[in-house]
């Protein structure tokens, strides 16, 4: 890997980025674009210079470090610089992460050091809080070399939205030293996120701050956040925007996993076989859900939404990873609690692969009713297997008026009902699986399809797939009379 890569943002600024400026091991920008800096955005953690050799990843636009341990403290670092398919404004994100690998806290200063390429004329333009004077209120600045504009590009860096304030700053000739100070609990990571753009006007760098240093929601939809995981995002603590809800988590006996989110849609988290996977009329009929339980010791996770009449009818949703079958299965209850008959008229699934260009590869049918009862999509038509997994997707019929489409890399699946009287209960099965090759995924499309253990459900009517364990007693011959 190399020490050093040029990376371009945007608007066209390059950003050099260095793994040895002044001294080996201090990883930042060296000299940017026309001498913005002089050494810009190097980090010191508890004293200790953070550098080393970098990848390129992201397309090109992101230097990812290699990790340094520093006293017990594991510290990452990447830099991103903006697509300009994503937005016109061009900066630099840098995102540092510090992971306590001990069994104790530990408390650390963490410091951002920039000398700017002012060659003694620094001004500050602008600060966060409206003035030109730095202080710990602040959570960003802009500098140039002449308060109207220089020779040097104005550079804008941002560093929060106020959520979290840095423990001191400090100004020597030209260089700006921010500390903030961390603590970690044992096996705790926390992350700090930085912005940086460089400007031909002070005037635009004064612009930027004010929406850098801001907790403004587009920074979902501008690119300040392209690539970053949501582990990452969950872990940054000074900007207050950038978190998202964490999917309950569920891993297949093959290591797959699964993610169920708070709205119950269900998604691969490892690959794209499946963006989403929903029933959306129960999410329309009956809003979101109330609860989503993880059960650990059974590998399920749970979804609990109420609606219908008197609000007393609970559909819930138990998605499980089925011991050493590579298959997540779905159990959809519907329980009418309420003094009225309950109407769904059809139930609505839908699926979405991310697989491209998505393909039906195959579909099996009811011998009952002649209709689509499970599918393999892939983005291989000879179901040999491409860049994706392979998704299969088995749901049963619930007669033939079952309706299934298929466009675009959606899956559409209709299954009609009758209404439920008080105290009724209805029941729907699912089951998904991913494979590394299209053929794999027939395989489980026949097994799935397939009458048998895998398919119970509870003590109640399961629509669409005929399971002889669900089936009154009278159905089958006592355990010592074993069918001739």
């Amino acid at each position: 890997m190399p020490s050093s890569v040029d990376l371009t943002d945007s608007e066209g600024f390059v950003w050099d980025i260095d793994s040895n400026i002044n001294v080996d091991n201090s990883l930042g920008i060296r000299d940017g674009t026309d001498d913005a800096f002089d050494g810009g955005m190097i980090l010191r953690v508890n004293g200790v210079l953070i550098g080393g050799n970098v990848s390129v990843d992201e397309g090109g636009r992101e230097a990812n470090m290699v990790p340094q341990l520093v006293g017990g403290i594991a510290v990452t670092r990447s830099i991103y610089v903006s697509d300009p398919a994503l937005t016109t404004t061009g900066f630099a994100r840098f995102l540092e992460s510090f992971t306590n690998t001990t069994d104790e806290t530990f408390t650390i200063t963490v410091e951002t050091i920039t000398n700017s390429g002012a060659d003694g004329g620094l001004q500050f333009t602008a600060t966060s809080d409206g003035d030109t004077n730095l202080t710990v209120l602040d959570t960003g600045f802009v500098t140039d070399d002449f308060d109207t504009g220089g020779d040097d590009p104005a550079v804008m860096i941002a560093y929060g939205d106020g959520t979290f304030l840095p423990s001191s700053t400090f100004l020597l000739d030209d260089e700006i030293t921010i500390t903030h100070t961390l603590t970690l609990a044992p096996g705790e990571t926390q992350s700090l996120l930085q912005f940086a753009t460089q400007n031909t006007a002070s005037s635009q760098g004064n612009s930027d701050l004010t929406f850098f240093a801001s907790d403004d929601p587009l920074f979902e939809f501008l690119g300040l956040l392209e690539g970053l995981t949501a582990e990452e995002r969950n872990s940054v603590v000074n900007y207050s925007n950038v978190a998202v809800e964490t999917p309950a988590t569920l891993i297949d006996s093959e290591g797959n996993r699964w993610g169920i989110d708070d709205q119950g849609t269900l998604s691969t988290l490892d690959s794209e076989a499946l963006s989403s996977f929903s029933i959306e009329e129960f999410r329309q009929n009956f809003g979101n859900p109330v609860s989503v339980t993880e059960d650990a010791a059974n590998n399920a996770v749970t979804v609990v939404t109420t609606g219908g009449p008197e609000g007393l009818v609970t559909v819930t949703s138990t998605y499980r990873a089925l011991d050493d079958q590579g298959v997540i299965r779905l159990v959809v209850s519907v329980t009418n609690g309420s003094s009225l008959t309950a109407t769904i008229p059809t139930l609505n699934s839908v699926t979405t692969t991310g697989a491209s260009p998505a393909t039906l590869v195959s579909q099996l049918f009811s011998p009952q009713f002649g209709v689509p009862t499970g599918v393999v999509l892939d983005d291989s038509e000879s179901g040999t297997g491409g860049t994706v997994p392979a998704l299969t997707v088995a749901y049963g019929a619930t007669g033939p008026d079952t309706t299934s489409g298929f466009s675009g890399g959606t899956l559409t699946v209709g299954m009609q009902n009758q209404g439920l009287v008080p105290g009724q209960t209805r029941g729907y099965l699912f089951f998904f699986a991913v494979n590394d090759t299209g053929l794999a995924a027939l395989a489980d499309l026949a097994r799935l399809n397939t009458p048998g253990p895998a398919g119970t459900g509870g003590p109640f009517t399961v629509r669409g797939f005929v399971i002889p364990e669900l089936r009154p007693d009278r159905s089958r011959p006592p355990a010592d009379h074993p069918r001739r």
